[in-house]
């Protein structure tokens, strides 16, 4: 009897956190989360979405905002005309599972932030899902690059490392495209584009962290 009750409540807690669909989950989330919306923003763009109109509510400062994707585990919302954020359910092998939130903002070069939290909006830790990509991960790793104008470029692109990061709405993959160089001037760019890998950094979700995908 004891096996029996055991095994219908851990049933019961994997059909509970299924069921917390991606926005269930963003109506739930906390104001501190994402101050420029309020509980009532949250859930009217939810309504709006549901009723097949624009999610666009008007913010705490008084501007629009929209929520312009919702699956049963991604969102994305359009906070002002320079940020955005999205959020993204992913599955851990023990059954349950974690929320990934990126924020972007453009200042004039777009940068983001990462963040992971338990379905109950708890902070987690970040190393625990990822190591994150550094500067020289941009550039191409080749022994015969290291020149002068390298290594001047290179410190150049320290100075201000800044990395957009995008969630993938069908996958659980991240992206991360290499911002710094539009802060340099164009000569600078060109220069830049000869050293940096062509295309964003690729991480796929693999034993319960994002890893670059080879």
């Amino acid at each position: 009897m004891k096996q029996l009750l055991f095994s219908l409540v851990v049933l019961s807690s994997i059909v509970t956190m299924k069921a917390q669909t991606m926005d269930s989950l963003f109506v739930a989330m906390p104001d501190s989360i994402c101050t420029l919306l309020t509980a009532v923003n949250r859930a009217d763009c939810i309504d709006f979405r549901a009723s097949g109109m624009k999610a666009v509510v008007t913010n705490r400062f008084g501007k629009s905002s929209e929520m312009t994707d919702l699956t049963s585990d991604y969102l994305r919302l359009q906070l002002t005309s320079v940020s955005t954020v999205e959020m993204k359910k992913i599955l851990l092998q023990d059954s349950t599972a974690v929320i990934c939130v990126i924020k972007t903002i453009q200042t004039p070069v777009e940068d983001s932030s990462i963040a992971f939290y338990s379905t109950k909006w708890q902070l987690l830790s970040t190393d625990s899902f990822i190591t994150l990509p550094k500067e020289q991960d941009f550039f191409v790793q080749n022994d015969s690059l290291d020149t002068a104008k390298y290594q001047q470029l290179r410190a150049k692109a320290n100075l201000f490392f800044t990395c957009k990061i995008a969630l993938c709405s069908k996958k659980e993959d991240l992206q991360f495209t290499f911002t710094t160089p539009a802060y340099l001037d164009k000569e600078d760019q060109k220069e830049m584009a000869a050293y940096l890998i062509k295309s964003p950094l690729v991480y796929q979700w693999k034993a319960d962290r994002f890893t670059p995908k080879n």
